[in-house]
């Protein structure tokens, strides 16, 4: 039996994609909250594009009607029991989705962090005084995989610790979670002492987790077996799963969430 972090709720629930992308409408349907509560979940993970409530192409110009669209995801999740986790798939300046090219970089320029900083403000202030039982702020979808010549390691820590420290002084005990790099594969011990939780995928093995995903290429994988799953021309079991998974034991056994 591998340790478990004890830090934050179990929660159970999934993605709702209603502003997953630059064409989304944010008309987040009430059934939808209806069923998770009705089928168990209590957790509703809100993948969102900022620009949609931004004013045309301007980052730093906010779009009050779209604004209480999110509002009203917040309230939903209160009414039936569900915690929302509000997750900027795209922030300005950076999306693993290619269906936009941003104009600035989130790691790199500070034009970019700002707006970054003004808009995660902007919700913290609407949503002061909510328990972070009820809704946390999850900053920033899947980082990109650390690189010399794009983002390092000290461009994340960077524009992360600048964020929460934005967030807590409006609202010091929102809980805040931070994506691992390598699209949410490596933990940041880095960020240890910020007093925010940090989260993983569990991709690994692929043949398992996205067997038959057309965005990954998967629909002639073959059919998933434990053990011996398919990673990319290789076999898995509970050793490499061990292995894999290591860092984030560790970063478990820290009191990291």
């Amino acid at each position: 039996m591998l340790p478990s972090q004890s830090v934050l709720p179990r929660w159970r629930g999934f993605n709702l994609l209603d502003m997953f992308t630059t064409r989304s409408d944010g008309d987040f349907q009430e059934d939808d909250f209806r069923w998770l509560a009705d089928w168990g979940f209590d957790f509703a993970r809100i993948p969102a594009c900022y620009t949609l409530w931004i004013d045309g192409n301007d980052a730093y110009s906010l779009y009050e009607p779209m604004l209480e669209k999110v509002d009203r995801v917040v309230r939903l999740g209160q009414q039936y029991g569900i915690h929302i986790s509000l997750t900027f798939h795209r922030a300005p300046g950076y999306s693993v989705n290619r269906e936009r090219q941003e104009p600035f970089n989130l790691w790199k320029y500070q034009d970019a962090w700002d707006a970054f900083c003004l808009h995660w403000v902007t919700f913290a202030q609407r949503y002061r005084g909510i328990p972070s039982a009820e809704l946390s702020f999850d900053l920033v979808n899947e980082p990109p995989q650390p690189a010399p010549e794009g983002m390092t390691r000290s461009d994340h820590e960077r524009v992360v610790r600048t964020a929460v420290q934005a967030i807590h002084e409006v609202d010091a005990e929102r809980l805040i979670i931070a994506d691992g790099l390598g699209y949410d594969r490596i933990p940041s011990p880095e960020l240890n002492d910020c007093g925010i939780a940090q989260s993983c995928r569990a991709y690994e093995p692929m043949g398992v987790s996205h067997y038959k995903a057309s965005w990954v290429k998967g629909e002639d994988w073959p059919i998933p077996v434990w053990p011996g799953a398919w990673h990319y021309g290789g076999s898995w079991g509970r050793a490499e799963l061990t292995e894999a998974y290591q860092p984030w034991i560790d970063l478990a056994s820290q009191g990291i969430g």
